[in-house]
Formats: C-alpha cells, sequence, structure tokens
C-alpha cells in the first residue's frame, strides 16, 4: 500500500493528535524498527553535546549498516541513549529521526497508523492535534533529511 500523496485528501486530513508522553518505547528494537539513522548533522550535534570528536562519537556510537550510519545498539534491545527510566539521555541533541517520531511516512498508512503505532505508542490520541499540513511537513522534512546524506 502507497503512502497518501501531499495532493490527495489523506485520512488524517482533520489532523492527529500526539503528545510524547516519554515512555521510551520507540526508542526500543521490534520488528522493522531497530536503527537509528544518522545524519552527518545529527552526528555532529551528538558528539558536541557529549563533548567527543565526531571521529570519537562515530567509534564508540556508530557503526555502518547497508550504506548507512546507525547507531550502534551492542546487543540492546533499546537505543544506548535510552535511560532506565525510559528517558533520553541525549534529548536535546536526539537525531531527526527521533524528533520527528511518529510522523514518519511509512506510519502514516491508516493501517499501520492504527494497527502497529498507536496500540504502540502511548501519546497517540493524546495532546496537540497536528494539523495534515504539519503532518505531511514534517514526514516530507524527514524524507529530505536522509536523502540529503
Amino acid at each position: 500500500m502507497k503512502p497518501p500523496s501531499k495532493k490527495s485528501k489523506s485520512w488524517y486530513s482533520n489532523g492527529l493528535r500526539f503528545e510524547c508522553q516519554r515512555c521510551g518505547k520507540c526508542c526500543t528494537n521490534r520488528d522493522r524498527y531497530s536503527f537509528v539513522y544518522m545524519t552527518q548533522a545529527d552526528v555532529e550535534a551528538m558528539a558536541k553535546f557529549l563533548g567527543l570528536p565526531q571521529a570519537q562519537f562515530r567509534e564508540r556510537h556508530c557503526e555502518e549498516e547497508d550504506g548507512s550510519t546507525v547507531l550502534r545498539n551492542g546487543g540492546l534491545p533499546r537505543c544506548q541513549f535510552q535511560a532506565d527510566d525510559g528517558s533520553c539521555t541525549v534529548h536535546p541533541a536526539r537525531p531527526e529521526q527521533c524528533r520527528s517520531w511518529p510522523f514518519w511516512r511509512e506510519n502514516l498508512v491508516r493501517k499501520t497508523w492504527e494497527q502497529e503505532i498507536a496500540p504502540f505508542c502511548p501519546g497517540v490520541g493524546e495532546g496537540e492535534l497536528h494539523s495534515a499540513e504539519e503532518i505531511e511537513r514534517i514526514a516530507s522534512h524527514d524524507e529530505e533529511w536522509y536523502e540529503r546524506d
């Protein structure tokens, strides 16, 4: 099933409610959601936040997966930067992929949203109503962000 195009009226044309509950569920590995892809800008921001040279940050915290830079999980079932309470220890410098959750293009298919994302993420249906335009802007920006790198 193809994601909705920007020109067609989407199933979320009236917007979607989402507010991060800081539960950390999106930071856990599950099925196809097991990599945090890193752009050069993500590497720069996280290295700076952690006070590390970029080369050292890459050596300690990243690996290559099918030609892409990803955060190393070291065999953990979650992101290496997730604290025991579920919080993100690098939240101010978290990667673009993390900033744009759950408004990823592949999540914006109605069946995926309703059967996979909503039951998994307690922030879905909570808080602020995000307009369809904002959701599309986030999803498009996310795609462009990773295509550039």
